[in-house]
């Protein structure tokens, strides 16, 4: 019998070989969603991809997850990479006063958008400014571009329909463009 992702997410709430078993499921997941984060920074950069995924397990694969799940545990695991990335890159900055500011290319559907070339500051500033004015679209952008889910996992995460998604995505890509342009 196979286990699923959801059914070691319930298991893990009071077992804890469930947890270990739902990491080793999700790292290559976990790993390819931080490569293609950090795949088109600047030459140098010192933020990895091992460093970046033991960086999400430490936030976490400790922690009593409350999620139903896979898509809820993926958009919770994109919350986190976003804020590990904003982090690294405030810490990046902070040392040279603005100086260095840290570039990452984020995935897309379709056709390019704004949040492609800015910065993980400029991006998070901006859906900041976007979650005060419009708060589920704000989620649709952040689980696509920093979680990679897909349009069906978005919807099953925040429970609306595809075509919902796909409107806010448009939205959202409108708005991210008239703010990071």
């Amino acid at each position: 019998m196979t286990v699923t992702i959801t059914q070691l997410i319930r298991r893990s709430r009071t077992d804890r070989s469930a947890k270990q078993r739902l990491w080793a499921l999700v790292m290559r997941e976990m790993q390819q969603l931080a490569h293609a984060r950090l795949k088109r920074e600047r030459a140098g950069h010192a933020l990895e991809t091992d460093a970046l995924v033991n960086e999400l397990y430490l936030k976490l694969g400790n922690a009593t997850l409350d999620v139903k799940d896979r898509a809820h545990f993926m958009a919770l695991a994109a919350r986190q990479l976003r804020c590990i990335l904003v982090d690294y890159a405030r810490a990046n900055n902070s040392g040279k006063r603005g100086g260095g500011v840290t570039h990452i290319t984020l995935q897309h559907v379709g056709k390019a958008s704004p949040a492609e070339k800015a910065g993980v500051l400029d991006l998070h500033d901006a859906l900041q400014q976007l979650e005060s004015e419009d708060n589920p679209t704000a989620s649709v952008v952040e689980l696509h571009y920093f979680g990679g889910l897909s349009f069906n996992d978005i919807a099953a995460a925040l429970d609306i329909s595809v075509a919902t998604v796909t409107r806010k995505m448009l939205l959202g890509r409108a708005w991210l463009h008239s703010r990071l342009v």
